[in-house]
């Protein structure tokens, strides 16, 4: 039965389109990236003033101090605004994803449910699941942190 088949191997790169699709697409992608740039700018600006500060230190320190915590707040709340965004996208991708499975198995001819295991309508509903609402969100931000670290690190150095 093919509705039984069990995939093994590499994930297919359209379930992640659609994981992605669910999430909120491109307009998602342009405000995490924002989040990034603006959370990257305040790490790289931050590390900079440090340097300025310590060349220039003998003026008014409290000016300087001013200056540094700004930068850091605002890296603050660009690091909180996007990690709550990625979780919230995340969260949005989980609801539909699930309501779409759970609209697919209601809909499955009873023949399914002679055929198949009620163990492995019960694994989709709860490991694969956890899959997509945990640690797929996690390892996405995970990865964009690295990436966006590489990518600043090499900014700094040319």
């Amino acid at each position: 039965n093919e509705l039984q088949e069990r995939e093994k191997g590499l994930v297919d790169f359209g379930n992640y389109a659609a994981w992605f699709k669910a999430a909120g697409g491109i307009f998602v992608l342009i405000l995490v990236l924002i989040g990034l740039v603006i959370d990257r700018g305040a790490d790289v600006g931050s590390t900079w003033w440090l340097t300025y500060w310590s060349r220039h230190g003998g003026e008014d320190p409290y000016s300087f101090l001013q200056i540094y915590a700004f930068i850091n707040v605002t890296a603050i709340f660009a690091i909180f605004a996007r990690q709550l965004f990625i979780f919230l996208a995340g969260l949005r991708a989980a609801k539909l994803l699930f309501v779409e499975l759970l609209d697919v198995i209601l809909r499955a001819p009873m023949s399914f449910f002679d055929t198949t295991p009620i163990g492995r309508i019960v694994n989709r509903f709860s490991k694969d699941v956890y899959i997509l609402d945990e640690k797929l969100v996690l390892a996405l931000r995970g990865y964009l942190n690295a990436l966006s670290r590489v990518i600043s690190t090499i900014f700094v150095i040319s």
